[in-house]
């Protein structure tokens, strides 16, 4: 039988210290409680169970602080630092997972872990059993045998370990295990706080046990000793004394025989506790039931007896990778009341009942409904009558942004085990499906069961937690335009991006030409460790940020030298040649266009994100990146683009949260809201602003939504902080009304542990309960913020809504291509675009009535460059 014994205290030490010099970066569940310390501690515990290399598992932790060492020195380990808030409250979650697997741990009163360890070893070692101890604690290498060994970690690796046996503690000190008491009475300990004989070092200690062997023999034969080293024992003989018996593990503290067991894991327990602790990666380890497959059928053909014509039928599509629009799909799950089925993508293709069954009266749910209705367009196929999205109940129900189906199994529990298959993702299946087309099967069906069981569940939930309006009115009914919009695409005008492409190509040339010459040696641009050498060695420029090449610390010193001001460029040219044009380039499909993927469920706020590629980040600041919008064309020259954006929608959904005078006011008067706040803040007359105070107003105006600090508006308006600091003290004396209700959102964060929209999205920010400075104001700047940008992404998906339920009868209706922030661009007939953009642009200023009106401004043109 082989044992490992675990040192409880110093596994959380170490991991939480090697995860907490960054504080703010201390991993924590939804309500605050920090976990860094126990998520290692369960990682390396479950590393262990699953090598499958120990018969049998204990742990063991001290107590107490305080054990019979005390008496015998009561300043022994007084020198320690308390033990920090955030990991003490971790040791009772340890206990709690080690209940929840039925691993046996141990601690008693009066002994420390060591001298438990130490007693359970040598039971083990009795019974001829082979011990391991996981430990980095030197004091436990006194009991090493041949058939106990010390485990320790190796510090800064990635999970390795050193094994300390016999032969590494006598080349090490040329001693034997049990004589590492004596060596500690010599030297003492400084980490315990003990001194031992004063003056005698590693080196003098191990020289007088080689000689003697034991303290008792040294003290017994003091006048062989000889000068220094003679007085020095005599002095501190008893001390040393003392101190050996504090170092000395006792190995009989348990009277009992104790039984080592195998590991009996309770799975249900054990995904509890992650469920509790919200330790999701750990979820996926904990399901039980492997799928039957007697339980579906392979369809060659399909019937209408296959379809359940009164109630949902559960509908999966599998594709080899996420893009859609390019990926391989690998099959179809159908499950309803009649049964449970495979269906092969091309016969899903041609089968004219299935395509009735899609297009007709049934009733069908999916998870990612956006992703179906793309593929079965892609197929020339329409989806009628959806009436649920599991990815998207689940997004407005967890408020967890990164959702996958197995995640979402083990967290509301079925019996179905979705461990993927590794083969089903990779790329041989490009080539060789057929060969892999059990486990394809087996795999989909999973999925689709796993679908069909969670829903009714989720969708429960959801009107229990009173978000199901949210869910039903805006996420779910959206979802289906945005796949339009992604169908849609945009066409890309080739000739004019490869024109783009080879201009920058051709500019980074002559750059990097420039740059070689002006550093007299040709260097890597893109490598910062070869720029930092450059300007800081080379160049001896102001080293602002130790060693630091970010764009940040180039502007600082852009003036110190010509070729910073070239380095700054050569990085703006090779973004935009890498991240934009050559990724929109490779993006271009068949058509001629770009598909880029919105994703509904990746940010807190409920703002759609942009992916392959993505279009949301092409910038109109940088006239050089604003060029690239020239190849973006509608599809026909008939078509022209028009876009609507709404007019500073945050500032205005703050005036109906804070109740501000001004800012309602303001805007239901049409004011110059920024010229009304520059003189409140630099105490002058409306009439007397100036244009840079303000560009300064509206600065703050934006900076106070998202948080903005006084450093933060110092580096954004380049002037000192004390004067930034000075603006923002101004403005919420002015306006009382704002800085109490950003006062309250930080509130109502600690208090409820979530901040939400006005239509109920949540975003919990544990962070507002750190007493962590840092931590804290990241979580304030959070509650501020998400209740005003949720509510702005919430009220944009409502206008899509809105949009195309007006438009959608309309002959040469207006298609919905792109969603940029606040922005919708569509493409529309050249003959009716002023009256398309007031039509759409009135729908988006009345879809919901705050204390202020919402205001749309539109533009159009025949690429995005001509759009403002």
């Amino acid at each position: 039988m082989k044992i490992l014994l675990i040192d409880g205290n110093y596994s959380l030490y170490r991991y939480y210290f090697a995860t907490a010099y960054n504080n703010s970066n201390i991993l924590r569940t939804s309500d605050n409680q920090p976990i860094n310390a126990v998520y290692k501690f369960i990682k390396s515990i479950n590393k262990f169970i699953n090598e499958n290399a120990y018969d049998s598992y204990v742990v063991c932790f001290d107590k107490s602080k305080k054990n019979y060492r005390h008496k015998i020195l009561p300043e022994y380990k007084g020198n320690r630092d308390k033990t920090p808030d955030e990991l003490r409250t971790q040791f009772p979650i340890a206990k709690e997972f080690l209940k929840s697997i039925n691993l046996d741990y141990l601690e008693m009163t009066d002994f420390e872990a060591d001298d438990l360890i130490g007693c359970l070893a040598k039971q083990a070692e009795s019974k001829k059993y082979k011990v391991d101890i996981l430990t980095g604690d030197k004091d436990l290498y006194q009991i090493v045998s041949p058939l106990i060994n010390i485990v320790s970690p190796i510090s800064g690796s990635n999970g390795e370990f050193k094994i300390i046996d016999e032969d590494y503690i006598f080349e090490k000190w040329n001693i034997k295990p049990i004589q590492i008491p004596d060596l500690k009475g010599l030297m003492g300990d400084a980490s315990d706080n003990y001194k031992g004989v004063k003056g005698i070092g590693e080196k003098s200690a191990v020289k007088l046990l080689t000689e003697f062997e034991t303290l008792e023999n040294i003290i017994s034969s003091i006048d062989k000793l000889k000068g220094s080293i003679k007085i020095k024992v005599q002095n501190d003989q008893d001390e040393a004394i003392k101190c050996k018996k504090i170092a000395t593990i006792q190995t009989d503290c348990i009277n009992y025989d104790y039984k080592f067991r195998n590991i009996n894991k309770d799975l249900e327990s054990e995904k509890q506790f992650y469920i509790k602790y919200e330790m999701n990666s750990f979820l996926k380890n904990v399901s039980k039931t492997k799928l039957e497959n007697s339980k579906f059928k392979i369809l060659k053909k399909f019937s209408l007896e296959f379809i359940d014509d009164k109630k949902e039928n559960t509908l999966f599509v599998e594709t080899l990778e996420d893009n859609y629009f390019t990926s391989k799909v690998l099959g179809i799950g159908l499950v309803n009341t009649t049964g449970t089925y495979f269906i092969k993508p091309e016969i899903a293709k041609e089968d004219l009942i299935f395509r009735e069954f899609l297009e007709g009266k049934y009733l069908k749910n999916s998870y990612d409904v956006k992703k179906l209705i793309v593929i079965f367009s892609n197929w020339n196929l329409k989806i009628n009558n959806i009436v649920d999205d599991l990815l998207l109940a689940s997004y407005d129900l967890t408020h967890y942004i990164d959702l996958n189906l197995n995640y979402l199994n083990v967290y509301y529990g079925t019996d179905i085990n979705l461990q993927e298959d590794k083969l089903v993702y990779t790329k041989q299946l490009k080539d060789y499906p057929e060969k892999f087309i059990e486990i394809i099967v087996e795999h989909i069906i999973k999925k689709t069961l796993v679908v069909n069981k969670l829903i009714p569940k989720v969708i429960k939930k959801l009107q229990k937690e009173n978000v199901y309006s949210l869910y039903k009115e805006i996420d779910f009914p959206v979802c289906f335009y945005i796949a339009q919009m992604e169908i849609n695409g945009i066409k890309i005008d080739e000739i004019i991006l490869q024109e783009q492409i080879q201009n920058v190509q051709n500019k980074l040339i002559k750059l990097n030409k420039l740059i070689y010459k002006i550093a007299g040696e040709e260097i890597n641009i893109q490598s910062p460790k070869q720029v930092q050498n450059l300007l800081f060695k080379k160049l001896k420029l102001s080293d602002w940020s130790k060693g630091s090449t970010s764009v940040d610390v180039l502007n600082k010193i852009k003036n110190q030298h010509e070729i910073v001001e070239l380095i700054l460029e050569n990085r703006i040219l090779n973004k935009l040649l890498n991240s934009y044009l050559l990724s929109f380039q490779k993006y271009i499909l068949n058509d001629g266009k770009i598909h880029s993927i919105f994703k509904l469920t990746k940010t807190n706020t409920g703002r759609l994100s942009s992916v392959e590629p993505n279009i949301q980040t092409v910038s109109i600041k940088n006239d050089l990146q604003k060029r690239m919008r020239l190849f973006l064309i509608p599809s026909s020259d008939e078509k022209i683009f028009v876009s609507l954006d709404y007019s500073q929608i945050e500032l205005r959904i703050l005036a109906h949260f804070s109740n501000d005078f001004d800012l309602i006011d303001s805007f239901n008067n049409d004011k110059d809201i920024h010229a009304i706040v520059a003189s409140k803040i630099f105490d002058i007359n409306v009439e007397e602003v100036t244009f840079e105070q303000r560009r300064k107003a509206k600065v703050v105006n934006f900076g106070i939504i998202y948080g903005m600090s006084s450093f933060g508006l110092s580096e954004e308006l380049n002037i000192s902080i004390g004067e930034a600091d000075s603006i923002l003290k101004n403005y919420f004396l002015k306006s009382p009304t704002i800085k109490n209700y950003l006062a309250s959102s930080i509130e109502n964060a600690k208090n409820k542990g979530y901040v939400e929209t006005i239509f109920k999205r949540k975003k919990y920010i544990p962070e507002v309960k750190s007493s962590n400075t840092q931590i804290f104001n990241k979580g304030a700047r959070m509650a501020q913020n998400m209740p005003i940008q949720g509510t702005a992404a919430d009220i944009l998906k409502l206008a899509i809504i809105k949009i195309n339920e007006k438009v959608n009868t309309m002959p040469n209706q207006p298609k919905l291509v792109a969603q940029i922030h606040d922005e919708l661009i569509f493409e529309v007939s050249k003959t009716d675009v002023e009256k398309m953009a007031k039509l759409i642009a009135n729908e988006m200023e009345n879809v919901f009535k705050f204390k202020v009106p919402l205001k749309v401004n539109f533009s159009y043109g025949e690429n995005w460059f001509k759009l403002k």
